[in-house]
């Protein structure tokens, strides 16, 4: 196999590097939320007032779905440091037939053009040991990649060819929310197995001559349908990716706790969901009659090989369909706070930070320190947010 979990020597050099990037502390982190340079590239933010460098200052970022239904909607909902700028959304194409015809694709990025996080698109692959030539649906490939370290793997270096790998950590805090893709049952010739694993790469790369570093976060779920027949033991994998997160900064600025809080925010739209479950149900009743003329053909050659494939083509879909609402689990990790100015009169903000003010603009500054007021520190109209129990 390609790419293999770290074993444990491997597991303690990755922490070692994680030690070795520098954690850069609140003073930098809210010199980052306003797209300037951290502390220790740009002296002068050193000088600035106590309050001013104790907060975050976030804003409301909406990821569009312009042209998968009738009308613009809402996709997912997150926030972003204050001045950052976006770009992408959720995107419809033909070539994204795998994930029955769109992917999500976005990202936003500081005013120093470097600094930036994205939501990195989900898809679908399979393989076999029986020479089956093409994949279980089509648009999708065929690819053998059976375990998440290989898969983030070919995620970075899609992302920033040449990158240099620094190391792989499991994230079974974001695993544990897809437990109940565990799952082991017996068929008429053997078995299927599914299991979720996630998973976080750091790497290294060099952009417009500066020393970048960057991580991605990612889940797929893995799908192993095993057939005995006549001797020998068929198998077939198949697997589906979430929609991935990923961060990039110059090497001393990369804070795992910074981008950690904005990756928490993210939030699916409900009412976005419900269309897209329903659009992937009508796709999957036309893919499953294509997928039985296939099986037809197949029967009258091995009966075995076709069961296998309906196997896996069921426990697939059934993993498909609940995508998106595992996406917004796996995401989490929020408080509420009540908010008048808000849908339902709540906004849901990181866990990372105890005090949340709303600013006069419509954006959010988050801190830790009991002592911050944004109304001195920044001369700013604030509110100070209640949390929600």
């Amino acid at each position: 196999m390609n790419g293999k979990p770290a074993t444990t020597s491997g597991k303690t050099r990755y922490h070692a590097t994680l030690r070795g990037v520098k954690r850069i502390g609140i003073a930098a982190l809210a010199a980052l939320a306003f797209g300037i340079a951290p502390a220790h590239a740009q002296p002068a933010a050193q000088n600035a007032a106590p309050q001013q460098r104790s907060m975050l200052r976030l804003q409301p970022e909406v990821i569009l779905d312009v042209t998968g239904f009738e009308q613009p909607m809402a996709a997912i909902s997150l926030f972003v440091p204050y001045g950052w700028r976006s770009e992408g959304g959720v995107l419809w194409s033909q070539e994204f037939l795998c994930t029955n015809g769109y992917v999500i694709q976005w990202r936003a990025v500081a005013a120093d053009g470097l600094t930036s996080i994205g939501v990195v698109p989900q898809e679908s692959w399979s393989t076999n040991n029986y020479g089956m030539a093409g994949a279980l649906k089509p648009g999708c490939r065929q690819a053998s990649v059976t375990d998440i370290h290989a898969y983030l793997q070919t995620i970075v270096q899609r992302m920033k060819p040449g990158a240099r790998i620094l190391g792989f950590r499991p994230r079974p805090d974001i695993a544990q929310t897809l437990a109940r893709y565990e799952s082991r049952t017996p068929t008429a010739v053997g078995e299927i197995q599914s299991h979720a694993e996630a998973g976080q790469m750091l790497f290294a790369y060099n952009e417009r001559g500066t020393d970048m570093r960057g991580f991605v976060d990612s889940a797929v779920v893995f799908h192993r349908t095993v057939a005995n027949t006549g001797g020998q033991s068929l198998v077939s994998v198949s697997a589906e990716s979430f929609p991935g997160f990923a961060a990039t900064a110059p090497n001393g600025a990369l804070n795992f706790a910074f981008f950690e809080a904005l990756r928490q925010t993210i939030a699916p739209n409900p009412q976005w969901v419900a269309r897209i479950a329903r659009r992937n149900f009508e796709i999957a009743q036309v893919s499953a009659a294509e997928m039985e003329k296939r099986i037809q053909i197949l029967r009258t050659n091995n009966e075995a090989v076709s069961r296998l494939i309906v196997d896996g083509w069921n426990a697939r879909e059934q993993a498909t369909d609940a995508t998106l609402r595992q996406f917004s689990d796996m995401m989490r990790g929020e408080t509420r706070y009540r908010d008048e100015t808000q849908p339902g009169n709540e906004v849901a903000l990181s866990n990372q930070y105890s005090y949340a003010w709303r600013l006069g603009d419509g954006s959010y500054v988050l801190s830790n320190d009991a002592g911050f007021d944004p109304r001195s520190a920044l001369g700013v109209n604030a509110t100070l947010l209640t949390q929600l129990r």
